[in-house]
């Protein structure tokens, strides 16, 4: 469905996504493969309404990875294996050993990990898998962007977010001096997600000498 998506936007590029300030072009292969997958599984129901109606209704099971939006390629290179020298740097939490070499050789591994729920057991296990570096690289594996996009999008639907907060029913109405961590608790909210299983937070203190 990805593959012929991609096509029909190629030969009508003007049935490519955008929203009103022009972000998200490219990405409209997304929306498109989901409605053609919907559509499909709507057709093979109707092939055969008495074993459809004997059987349970299929339905997508919530994952904790969305993959919408990403590269397929990312999620296939996963391994629950790695060697002693991989596994040793990761649990000794130097960032100066995550070289782009050591980043392309630990990305099966460390992609199979952050498949786990416990985000707080991984870091334990694990420590450097919270670096910048080392999550800067994953997200654009994952994407084919850097997180500087992600950044700048962020920072643009900013004032948006927080005049639709106000249409919302739940008490996380924003205001235009919300911190961005208010803005993503209600983002996770709204996706039904709670953000403190997401995000481990850290209390940073600075000293001046």
């Amino acid at each position: 469905m990805e593959i012929v998506s991609r096509q029909i936007l190629y030969q009508f590029p003007c049935l490519d996504f955008s929203d009103d300030d022009g972000f998200g072009a490219g990405q409209g292969f997304v929306e498109l493969k989901y409605k053609m997958i919907n559509r499909n599984n709507y057709f093979n129901r109707l092939k055969d309404s008495q074993a459809a109606a004997t059987k349970p209704v299929m339905s997508l099971k919530k994952s904790r990875n969305a993959r919408a939006g990403t590269i397929k390629q990312y999620w296939e290179k996963t391994s629950k294996e790695c060697d002693k020298d991989t596994l040793s740097k990761l649990k000794r939490n130097e960032p100066v050993l995550l070289t782009d070499a050591f980043l392309f050789q630990s990305q099966a591994f460390v992609r199979y990990r952050l498949d786990e729920i416990n985000a707080a057991r991984i870091i334990s296990q694990l420590p450097v898998i919270r670096r910048r570096i080392l999550l800067n690289y994953h997200f654009e594996k994952a994407t084919g962007k850097s997180v500087s996009v992600f950044r700048y999008y962020f920072a643009s639907k900013r004032d948006k977010i927080i005049q639709y907060s106000l249409t919302c029913r739940n008490n996380l109405h924003l205001v235009k001096t919300s911190t961005d961590l208010a803005i993503l608790k209600l983002l996770c909210c709204l996706v039904g997600e709670n953000f403190d299983e997401l995000v481990l937070q850290k209390e940073v203190r600075n000293s001046i000498f």
